[in-house]
């Protein structure tokens, strides 16, 4: 396993989730068919919500969905064979949301639940049930499990007992805690996008009254109060005694409540948004919303066969990801990987589905992978490690991860993201080839801003502070046309120094394990650990498989790079305990064939003492597992516990000798309640107990050891397992002493220590760990130019490990360039897209790309013109600098047709339309929603335009001339505007037309679009509708901007284009011919194609004096282009936060910091009287602007000290 092994009983069943549904398939152009895998997958909103806005037959979808909770699966397939019996979604509601139910629901739960068991008793069965075409599953296990549960819920059918009595009992205790809280609940505000402010009271009320009853009171018209007990709500694999429900479990969340309060055109409700807004209109939202998913997924699965198919496999999240990496790789079915943590079972795909004559062949690649909030859990590093390598790269594949940011401790700027990447950006890029396109792009079409918004506004309880950060990352060279065309060379290794590597890797690894050190030599500004879990969520697993990683994806003397890494690693002085730990990183680098010591490779049976474990081995392995056989009543005190003080502890395994003062701990261990068997041959086996944690069985513990762990003096070797000492954990050791041992026994003692060469139920584990690895290649398409390579090193100002520099060389060989060279011609670097450069002498040219981002204001030549050599080194393109995709939109062409790269796709007659006759129903949720559309640095950058202020910024401007578009468009600025004209009095005038048709709700990116048409004046065409044009511009309200501006909007223009066609692209395709969009960015030449000129005006054709356009006009979509709140501060954040950290007098508070200068113009004591900040009390000003101007350096470590 990927993770330490965390004690999990009481963890709780989250059935709903804590996002609203969003599209799966927002970066997919149409047509092409959604290969997605969704891990952690929960129940099945996001795929409903997905296909509800496509049309059936758009694209075929195939989804696989991977949750270790068999209980979210069971529930999820129970849910959409309903939809698929024509059950009422009103029923199914029932089911799905509430926790009790009336009779008549019940009763259809249990014929239900007997209906799918039947046909589940084996997966040809099931392949062959009316079901089975579209619901699927990977594993037999997973069908195992989730019949387990179907008969358990069926079972239920008297709903009378103790059992029913006693849950009911625990479930109204959990919901008198709840309700008992003072204050509003806020969970369902960021449901509503810009109309957060209108869900309370509302959604508090419905939270009271759904965790009080039992159920939604107001979402059905019910004629009979519900009485019995879900079922499917009552049970769950780590709370089988316990109302397993996660506090705070709100079905609301699931559901875009925006349409309740926008006044929507066409619906009853209009001008519906007042705070007084009743209760039955929220509820009637969302049962519409839910109805629609129903009949949507209906529809699709109703179409050819595999229009639409859903995979299940219960299973964890990074194994399974390992599982269909190894199949892809070697054709492998069993992947030595067991199932999950708390499993005996080993993960077996199915051979129908995965084996190479499968009938129904699934896809071990995928465009579209969601991660949902994980990386809470797991770490965003461990999700990259296993997701990548199954990310297909293609321009439109995505990785999805979605993250709960803290506004105190995380804030909203730049260091957000490194503190879940372990390092910067452009190190990850490196590594994975992948990153957050909001990042490098510096804009998001999806909007979140409302929820920090809503925290400052409503005021969220201390320590609640959090807001969601959704992520696309894609494969950085993807969104530049020029480096897709160099693709091949730039998927070869990227050539690094081996010290460099290391140091960078070394850098990871300390922040990786910042737990274990003492906070103030900490690395990197973390803030890890959110209420109920522990710390740290990496073990050394996770650093051997992103050295994997870097082996793979580098070119470099590798032994030399692992050996730096761990001379680097032993003698850090700053860890506390990692140095337990070093043999357990030893242990998992050399079990994946990375490196393995000279001692271990010569282990032989002469060293053996008699008594020790291998006595009666011929031969001894670098690496063996041990199981240690626990008494369950010696962890019955951790069982028996209150789980508010357990939460969620790592267990470990020690190799101790007390005697020689010896001790290694281990935490990438596996457990398992069952019985183990050894044979008389010497293999072994465990037979795992059903009951789990309601059993009675012994906890085996099974975990790699060095070997010479156990040779050297086994008489006093010591096998223990205890829990990892943690902030958290430390309130344990009332229970369990200082060292929190859980049980122990000697090396030598054979009913309790057992040693094997392979893990029992995974035989193979080594080898199929070793064969791993990642497609490259050191060939290249064209030789002449050179790999790149990257210069790494320690950036003092980010503190962190960075890629400094790129560089590639190019080896002219035409006969052409090598006598220009000769003559002396002078050579220059232009930057031609953001990872690609021109190297221009004379009128010669020669592209070179990147692999990330540059910028060209720093390049450097070296040119060696006899031997026909130029050398170019360039700096990265960092998120605060020039160059690379800064304020861009890309749209690529690629031989499946263009794609829009980091403006997502809709679909806009599926969006709901607001009724801009009554913008009084929206005005005041609107028009602030708009203005976030500027951060807090360019509110203040605009405040200085004017004549005698600084010169307008392009990227500012175009977002002000959008600004303005959606306002007075939709009437919140007085009179309604619908048609607008771009362009540069200076220039020509008006070259662009916009006609707004109407403004509609991107409800999935909790934004608005205006629904449009635009028209490029190009000097062919406007022949055919100059006098109407003429009399039209009279009336249009005038866009006046500079040249610039109207550059952006023509760079702009195809993206907003191509993310909303329902039209294909001709093999006549302007795009297609020229290689590049824009086609241009000229005044009075048109930047798209004419592809989708004329269609779908029917509409448009309606204003009489629109008419002579229709065929000149192309639909698009604008929407606001936002600053991503982790990287710039916004909703004035920054400034709030500052408010709230006054300083004062040095000394005043308990600070005994050393600190002799401020910490922003370094004034010393001496000098000045010096201020200590007071959250912190560890870093000083000699004023409070000199605190303001250092804030945004200053927080995140502020908040880290706290």
């Amino acid at each position: 396993m990927a993770l330490p092994a965390f004690w999990t009983k009481n963890a709780p069943l989250e059935p709903f989730g804590s996002f609203t549904a969003t599209d799966l398939c927002q970066n997919l152009p149409p047509k092409v068919p959604a290969r997605g895998l969704l891990l952690g997958c929960g129940d099945p909103r996001n795929i409903l919500n997905t296909l509800s806005l496509s049309d059936p037959g758009a694209r075929t979808y195939d989804f696989t969905c991977c949750d270790q909770e068999p209980a979210i699966l069971a529930r999820s397939i129970l849910m959409l064979s309903l939809i698929l019996d024509d059950q009422p979604s009103s029923m199914i509601w029932e089911i799905h949301y509430n926790m009790r139910l009336d009779q008549e629901s019940s009763s259809l739960l249990i014929k239900q639940c007997k209906k799918l068991i039947r046909f589940a008793t084996d997966l040809t069965s099931w392949q062959n049930s009316p079901y089975g075409k579209v619901l699927r599953m990977s594993t037999s296990h997973t069908l195992s499990v989730v019949c387990h549960l179907w008969t358990r819920y069926a079972q239920f059918e008297n709903h009378s007992g103790p059992v029913a009595d006693q849950l009911e009992k625990k479930r109204k205790a959990v919901a008198q805690g709840l309700i008992s809280r003072p204050g509003w609940n806020l969970s369902a505000s960021p449901c509503a996008g810009a109309f957060f402010t209108y869900v309370n009271p509302l959604g508090s009320v419905h939270y009271n009254e759904y965790w009080e009853t039992g159920f939604s009171t107001h979402t059905l018209g019910r004629k009979h109060t519900p009485k019995y007990l879900n079922p499917t709500l009552a049970f769950s694999s780590t709370r089988p005694q316990e109302w397993p429900l996660l506090p705070g479990s709100d079905p609301l969340m699931s559901f875009h409540l925006a349409t309740a309060f926008a006044g929507i055109e066409g619906e009853p409700t209009n001008g519906a948004c007042r705070a007084n807004t009743k209760m039955e209109v929220l509820a009637k939202t969302v049962r519409k919303e839910f109805s629609d998913w129903c009949t949507s997924f209906s529809s699709h699965a109703r179409r050819a066969p595999g229009s639409i198919i859903v995979r299940f496999v219960v299973a964890e999240a990074l194994a399974f990801c390992q599982a269909l990496h190894y199949c892809a790789s070697t054709g492998s079915l069993r992947s030595g990987q067991f199932v999950s943590l708390w499993s005996a079972q080993e993960l077996v795909l199915d051979p129908d589905g995965y084996g190479p004559m499968a009938s129904g062949s699934a896809p071990t690649a995928f465009n579209v992978i969601d991660s949902s909030d994980l990386m809470n859990d797991m770490g965003l590093l461990n999700i990259l490690i296993c997701a990548s390598p199954l990310l297909e790269t293609e321009p439109y594949s995505a990785l999805f991860t979605e993250a709960l940011f803290s506004i105190a401790g995380d804030g909203t700027g730049g260091t957000a993201l490194p503190s879940r990447t372990l390092t910067d950006p452009s190190v990850t890029a490196l590594l994975f080839g992948l990153t957050p396109t909001s990042f490098v792009t510096k804009i998001s079409t999806q909007e979140n801003v409302h929820e920090i918004a809503a925290n400052l506004i409503l005021g969220a309880p201390k320590g609640f502070d959090y807001y969601h950060e959704r992520l696309v990352w894609k494969f950085v060279y993807s969104g530049d046309q020029g480096a897709l065309r160099d693709v091949e060379d730039l998927n070869q290794r990227i050539v690094v120094d081996p010290k460099q590597l290391a140091e960078t890797l070394f850098g990871i690894y300390q922040n990786m394990f910042q737990p274990e050190n003492p906070p103030s030599r900490s690395g990197v500004p973390t803030q890890r650990g959110l209420p109920g879990m522990s710390e740290a969520e990496y073990a050394r697993t996770s650093m051997a498989s992103l050295a994997r990683i870097a082996r793979d994806r580098t070119s470099t003397d590798w032994t030399a790079a692992i050996e730096h890494f761990l001379d680097l690693t032993i003698e850090d002085k700053s860890v506390c305990v990692g140095h337990s730990y070093y043999q357990e990183l030893l242990c998992q680098l050399s079990a994946r064939g990375l490196y393995t010591t000279d001692i271990w490779k010569h282990l032989s049976t002469e060293k053996v003492r008699p008594t020790g474990p291998f006595a009666t081995w011929t031969d001894i392995p670098p690496i063996s597992c041990v199981v240690l056989v626990v008494p369950r009543d010696r962890i019955r005190p951790l069982e028996n516990a209150d789980p508010k003080i357990v939460h969620t502890p790592i267990m470990q395994c020690e190799v101790f000798d007390p005697i020689f003062q010896v001790h290694s701990a281990f935490t990438s261990i596996h457990t398992v309640f069952g019985t183990l068997t050894v044979s008389d041959s010497g293999d072994a086996s465990i037979q795992e107990d059903e009951a789990g944690w309601s059993g009675d069985s012994d906890l085996l513990a099974m975990f790699w050891v060095p070997s010479w762990e156990l040779t050297i003096h086994p008489a006093s070797r010591v096998i223990q397992l205890s829990l990892k000492i943690t902030l958290k954990t430390r309130s344990l050791m009332e229970i369990f002493g200082m060292g929190l041992k859980l049980f122990s026994a000697a090396v030598t003692d054979k009913k309790y220590v057992h040693v094997f060469r392979d893990r029992p139920n995974a035989p193979g584990e080594l080898a199929r760990l070793s064969a791993l690895s990642l497609p490259t290649s050191d060939a290249l398409s064209a030789p002449e130019v050179k790999p790149v390579t990257a210069e790494l090193g320690y950036d003092s100002t980010k503190r962190l490990h960075t890629v400094l520099t790129l560089k590639r060389r190019w080896a002219v060989r035409d006969p052409i360039f090598q006598r220009s060279l000769l003559s002396g011609s002078k050579v220059k670097v232009t930057q031609k897209s953001p990872c690609t450069l021109t190297i221009w002498f004379d009128s010669l040219k020669k592209d070179i790309s990147f692999p990330y981002p540059v910028d060209n204001a720093g390049v450097k030549l070296h040119i060696i013109r006899k031997s026909f050599l130029i050398e170019v080194m360039v700096p990265i393109a960092g998120h605060s600098a020039s160059g690379g995709f800064s304020h861009t939109t890309p749209v690529v062409y690629t031989p499946s047709g263009p794609v829009s790269w980091n403006v997502h796709y809709v679909n806009l007659d599926k969006m709901p339309a607001l009724n801009i006759n009554n913008p009084e129903a929206y005005i005041h949720a609107l028009y602030p929603h708009v203005s976030l559309i500027f951060s807090d640095k360019e509110n203040e950058i605009r405040d200085t335009f004017g004549p005698q202020g600084t010169t307008p910024v392009p990227s500012i401007e175009l977002k002000d001339s959008i600004f303005s578009i959606l306002l007075t468009s939709s009437g919140m600025e007085g009179e309604t505007d619908r048609v607008y004209g771009i362009g540069d009095p200076e220039n020509g005038g008006t070259n662009t037309m916009i006609f707004i048709m109407g403004i509609r709700l991107d409800l999935s990116a909790h934004t608005i679009v205006g629904d449009a048409f635009v028209l490029p004046i190009d000097k062919k065409g406007s022949g055919h509708y100059k006098r109407p044009l003429v009399a039209l511009s009279k009336k249009a309200y005038p866009q006046s901007i500079s040249s610039p501006i109207v550059i952006a909007w023509k760079k702009l223009l195809p993206a907003l284009v191509e993310r909303c066609r329902t039209w294909e692209h001709k093999s006549t395709c302007e795009y297609r011919e020229a290689g590049s969009i824009p086609l241009s960015i000229k005044a009075f030449e048109s930047p798209i194609c004419s592809c989708g000129m004329g269609v779908g005006t029917e509409e448009f054709q309606k204003t009489k004096e629109w008419k002579p356009f229709a065929p000149y006009v192309t639909r698009m979509a604008i929407s606001p282009l936002f600053p991503p709140s982790y990287l710039e501060s916004v909703a004035g954040v920054d400034k709030k936060l500052a408010e709230c950290a006054p300083v004062t007098p040095a000394g005043a508070g308990s600070s005994k910091s050393k600190q002799a200068e401020c910490a922003a113009c370094r004034k010393t004591a001496g000098e000045t009287k010096l201020l200590v900040c007071s959250r912190c009390k560890k870093v000083s000003y000699c004023s409070q602007d000199c605190q303001k101007g250092d804030w945004k350096r200053h927080k995140a470590q502020c908040n880290a000290k706290i």
